[in-house]
């Protein structure tokens, strides 16, 4: 909760120190949001980028009609691939789908690693490559550590107070400690998050990448996932 609320307070402040106009709703449900808005904005007309779970688009679009909105769902840009392309992948064939051919069809439809219509360097992957072990003396590189600001804080305040929190799920590894909230929310501390994975992880990112040490959490994976998903 605190990942992505804080970062997504901490893009509205983005958004308005360059300038754009950004109405920000602290609401239970998303039908309490819109309620908010058509009061401010009757019969506003409102875009939407097309949601990645199913039915929420359609729950979205009922939602402002009911309270006398349009919405207007545009494709979605945060993935690569498209609905139309997962249609003329998987076509009229039965399941399982596999992860694999799919990823090979995404290679060739963008040309990503692609020479000529091969991979480069001849194999599509490299998994035989990255099962060694790092060894029970292995130091793990140091994993990035951001401090909250005023207001990734609030938010971890808040998320921390909620009925049902970590006082009835104690902590675990470090990094599910919510006394040790260290994960970036800006884009600043997200771009220096990658840059601390190529120059410190990368390089046995690839030879230990299935590898589990006990004492260990993170390795040298890119611990990146928090911050593409927001």
């Amino acid at each position: 909760l605190t990942l992505v609320f804080a970062a997504m307070r901490q893009f509205r402040d983005r958004l308005r120190e360059s300038g754009t106009t950004v109405d920000y709703y602290e609401c239970e449900t998303f039908a309490d949001g819109f309620d908010a808005h058509f009061e401010t904005y009757p019969g506003d007309d409102l875009v939407v980028m097309e949601s990645p779970s199913y039915g929420t688009s359609d729950r979205l679009e009922s939602l402002v009609e009911e309270r006398g909105g349009t919405l207007d769902v545009v494709e979605n840009e945060l993935f690569l691939s498209t609905r139309e392309q997962w249609e003329e992948y998987a076509g009229d064939g039965d399941p399982p789908y596999r992860h694999e051919n799919f990823y090979r069809y995404m290679r060739r439809e963008t040309g990503y690693l692609m020479a000529d219509g091969d991979p480069v360097g001849g194999e599509w992957n490299y998994d035989d490559e990255n099962q060694q072990f790092p060894g029970e003396g292995y130091e793990t590189p140091d994993a990035p550590r951001y401090e909250m600001d005023e207001t990734t804080r609030e938010v971890w305040e808040w998320a921390t107070e909620l009925e049902g929190s970590y006082d009835t799920n104690p902590p675990g590894p470090e990094w599910t400690d919510p006394e040790l909230f260290v994960w970036p929310t800006t884009r600043e501390q997200a771009l220096d998050a990658l840059d601390t994975f190529v120059d410190e992880r990368l390089a046995e990112f690839g030879p230990y990448q299935d590898a589990m040490l006990d004492d260990e959490w993170s390795l040298n994976h890119a611990l990146l996932s928090g911050a593409i998903n927001v």
